[in-house]
């Protein structure tokens, strides 16, 4: 026994060139930069989600129901993601996420540009991105075993919890400087789109 175990740790390869086989496989890249690119937009979208609450209501109070309403939503969609995803085909569930949610960022952006920013449309948006990251994240999640051989799958959640937690931490950085930039861009387009509506252009 002992001698079986010696000969497979011998043959087993070593845990760094695990993972540099794993981030040479070009489909793990794709799949870490699908999933680093949905974070950082995913915080975009809460920061001006929250600057938006902030700015009309004023209020603490309605910072904290936007965070009780993406809970709720969250937590509705957990109990029933894994038996969508099981149910229907992963890539089908992992795009539509994707549409809704660049659906959600569009709406928000109508309504700044047209000042019709309210905040039940703001709870609304925030309900329904809520539900469809949760499809995507457990759509993300089945996915990964078809990405990486078996022999590298154990390593590859380990890295994939590993990115999500950086990216976690790290894509809530760009949103405060991008909202600035962007914010005197989209006080002048509401400018000059009020002036051409009153003007009948």
């Amino acid at each position: 026994m002992l001698r079986v175990r010696l000969e497979l740790l011998r043959a087993a390869p070593p845990a760094d060139n695990n993972l540099l086989a794993i981030l040479r496989l070009a489909a793990f890249q794709r799949y870490a930069a699908s999933r680093a690119s949905s974070s950082v937009s995913y915080s975009l979208l809460q920061a001006v989600i929250l600057w938006q609450a902030y700015a009309i209501s004023g209020s603490t109070l309605s910072l904290g129901l936007v965070g009780l309403v993406g809970f709720v939503a969250a937590l509705i969609s957990s109990l029933i993601g894994g038996a969508v995803v099981d149910a229907y085909d992963r890539r089908l569930v992992l795009t539509t996420s994707l549409l809704v949610r660049a659906l959600c960022s569009l709406t928000m952006l109508y309504a700044i540009a047209w000042d019709r920013v309210s905040l039940e449309l703001i709870y609304g948006i925030v309900l329904v991105t809520g539900l469809a990251s949760s499809f995507e994240f457990a759509a993300q999640q089945a996915m990964l075993p078809a990405t990486v051989p078996r022999r590298l799958l154990m390593r590859a959640l380990t890295t994939n919890s590993a990115l999500k937690l950086y990216w976690r931490s790290a894509s809530p950085a760009p949103a405060a400087p991008a909202v600035c930039a962007w914010r005197p861009f989209v006080r002048d387009w509401c400018s000059s789109g009020s002036s051409r509506c009153c003007s009948g252009r």
